[in-house]
C-alpha cells in the first residue's frame, strides 16, 4: 500500500490493511530510525549496515535537518497503533535533483525488509529466482544496476546516448570500430547490462577494461520494449531481427551483437 501523505483516515486504513511493516519516508539527513518495539524488528535487520548502504547510495546531506527524530513524527507513528508492525523511518536527504535515484533506493529498502520478514517467518529459506534487482542488491548497489545509473554515467561523460523510436542505446569506448552491440533481451538480464556499464565507467574498475574501451566501441541496449519475463532456449535470432535492424539503423557502424539472456543459446 502506497500512501503519499499522512491523512486523518490513515489509522483506519492501515488497521484494515494490517501491514507487517511500515516505511515512513521523509526528507532530512540520510539515515534510518526505528519506531517500533524491538520485538517487531526482523531478526536479520541491521540498522548500521542499512545506514551505511543508504549513505553510499545517496551521499551525506549537507545542512539537512534530522526530521525523523522530531517528536511530532514519533507521536504520529505511535498514534497509528500498529502493535505488531515493524515501523522504519527512512530519511532520503534534501536534494530535489535525485528523485530517480531516491525512488530506486526506497524500492530496494522495501524489498530488503520484505525479504527479511520472509526469512524470519520460516526456519529454512532458499532464494526464489527473481528478475527484481532489489532481491539481490543493496541500495547503493541498486544505483548501478538499474536505469538510475544513466544519470551518473552521463555526468561522468562516460556514455553517449542515441535514441531511435522507443529504443535507447548507450555508446562508450574509443568511437572506433569494431562496434559491438550488447543487448539485454530479458528482464532478468537488464541488471547485468547496467552493471557492466557502471563497472566499465567506474574509475576504480575501468582500468581492467582499458584495452577493450581503447580499441573498440561498445553499444549497450540495457532494455528493450516488451521485454521477456521468462527465460527460453533460443534456437534462432529471428524474433530479434526487427530489434537489431532498428539498432543498425541507429548505429550503422555495428559489427557484432552480444545477446544477454538466461536461456540456452544455440
Amino acid at each position: 500500500m502506497l500512501l503519499p501523505n499522512m491523512t486523518s483516515d490513515l489509522k483506519v486504513r492501515l488497521s484494515d490493511f494490517d501491514p507487517q511493516a511500515v516505511l515512513i519516508i521523509s526528507e532530512g539527513s540520510v539515515e534510518t530510525v526505528t519506531f517500533s518495539v524491538s520485538e517487531n524488528e526482523p531478526r536479520l535487520f541491521d540498522k548500521a549496515k542499512m545506514d551505511e548502504s543508504l549513505l553510499k547510495a545517496l551521499g551525506a546531506s549537507v545542512q539537512c535537518d534530522r526530521k525523523l527524530i522530531e517528536s511530532k513524527i514519533a507521536l504520529r507513528v505511535d498514534d497509528l497503533q500498529l502493535k505488531k508492525a515493524f515501523e522504519l523511518g527512512v530519511s532520503i536527504g534534501c536534494d530535489e535533483q535525485m528523485l530517480e535515484k531516491k525512488a530506486a533506493t526506497i524500492g530496494t529498502i522495501s524489498n530488503m525488509i520484505k525479504n527479511e520478514l520472509i526469512k524470519d517467518s520460516v526456519s529454512e529459506f532458499s532464494v526464489v529466482p527473481s528478475a527484481h534487482p532489489g532481491d539481490h542488491f543493496t541500495p547503493d548497489q541498486m544505483i548501478h544496476v538499474t536505469s538510475a545509473a544513466i544519470a551518473e554515467l552521463a555526468r561522468q561523460e562516460c556514455v553517449q546516448e542515441v535514441t531511435r523510436g522507443a529504443n535507447k542505446y548507450y555508446l562508450m569506448g574509443s568511437g572506433k570500430p569494431p562496434y559491438t552491440l550488447i543487448a539485454a533481451v530479458e528482464k532478468r538480464t537488464e541488471a547485468m547490462a547496467y552493471e557492466m556499464m557502471s563497472t566499465y565507467c567506474n574509475p576504480e574498475t575501468k582500468g581492467k577494461f582499458s584495452e577493450i574501451l581503447a580499441q573498440s566501441t561498445l553499444v549497450f541496449m540495457p532494455e528493450i520494449p516488451h521485454t521477456q519475463l521468462n527465460c527460453h532456449d533460443y534456437d534462432t535470432i529471428s524474433p530479434f531481427k526487427m530489434l537489431f535492424d532498428e539498432a543498425i539503423a541507429a548505429v550503422p557502424q555495428l559489427d557484432f551483437v552480444v545477446i544477454l539472456a538466461t536461456g540456452g543459446m544455440k
